[in-house]
């Protein structure tokens, strides 16, 4: 989780612009249809610019998301030495606001609950620990997915990204179109395919590829199987990462298989569809047979 949380924070400061200049919308990858962060909304859907993935289709029965503090935090981690991420008060998602923490705080206690679901005496007392305030009052309602909480009458549903939203407690959750990819050819030129965590080639999200990236250089495994300096350069090249040490050996699908020399990882549906891999013989001669074929490098071969 922690290696898909920096590149998803890597991502952030390229999107922002991206995300909030909805105008330029390119055609999708089928050249036909204007799309929205590479997807196209259905009637029922508009497109809504987020701070987090780029411009997303979203039901009409929701708001759009306000992306106006796109340069905020997400964390104590974005932010300096004795500061803490603190958001708006009554919100605990997406971004807030890098803050001193508190000292001295006042004696009186009218009781608050804290974006961690925890009672605090006062804003104050919340802040000096990290915590921002999700509502005056005893912690009378449900913590909702990505620290969003719900108050009394209130219940919680969650979008498409793991993100919490609130409804009314009698309304039912509305019915959200969850748009994914199996490769980059599913998402925008200026995004990649981010799969679950640890998956390689599985279903993802297209998020965008970070601008620049620092020069500290650990070394991590891409699902390509080649090594990369940080999750940073992985994600600009567009690839996921495998594991958080440089590459031993190429590996050939989920389940990590080496293909022993003279032979090669071969994907029988699809460029990294699901586990349809294997490690298949590099021919040592090819019939002359004029067929051409599209390689899952990008590259047309004649056969």
């Amino acid at each position: 989780m922690l290696a898909r949380s920096r590149v998803l924070a890597a991502a952030f400061a390229s999107l922002c612009l991206s995300a909030l200049v909805l105008a330029g919308c390119y055609q999708s990858h089928t050249g036909s249809a204007a799309s929205c962060g590479g997807d196209v909304c259905s009637e029922s859907e508009q497109c809504c610019a987020t701070c987090e993935r780029g411009p997303r289709c979203q039901s009409l029965d929701l708001p759009c998301p306000d992306v106006s503090g796109c340069d905020g935090c997400n964390d104590a981690s974005d932010c300096g030495a004795g500061e803490v991420c603190i958001f708006a008060p009554g919100t605990c998602a997406p971004l807030g606001t890098c803050l001193p923490r508190e000292g001295g705080c006042p004696r009186d206690c009218p009781g608050v609950c804290g974006c961690d679901g925890e009672e605090y005496c006062n804003a104050c007392e919340a802040r000096g620990l990290g915590v921002s305030v999700a509502m005056p009052g005893p912690c009378d309602g449900e913590l909702c997915a990505g620290d969003v909480f719900c108050g009394v009458g209130e219940r919680c549903c969650e979008g498409c990204f793991g993100e919490g939203f609130c409804v009314g407690a009698d309304e039912p959750c509305p019915d959200i179109f969850c748009p994914g990819c199996f490769s980059n050819a599913d998402c925008a030129p200026f995004e990649w395919c981010l799969p679950e965590e640890g998956l390689c080639g599985a279903e993802g999200v297209c998020i965008p590829r970070p601008d620049g990236c620092d020069a500290d250089c650990p070394g991590v495994c891409g699902c390509d199987g080649l090594s990369y300096c940080n999750e940073c350069e992985a994600a600009s090249n567009g690839v996921a990462v495998r594991s958080e040490t440089e590459c031993e050996a190429e590996p050939c699908g989920r389940g990590g298989e080496v293909c022993d020399e003279g032979f090669f990882c071969e994907a029988f549906m699809g460029c990294g569809a699901g586990d349809a891999f294997a490690c298949s013989p590099v021919p040592d001669v090819c019939p002359d047979i004029e067929a051409p074929v599209c390689g899952c490098d990008g590259v047309t071969y004649g056969n």
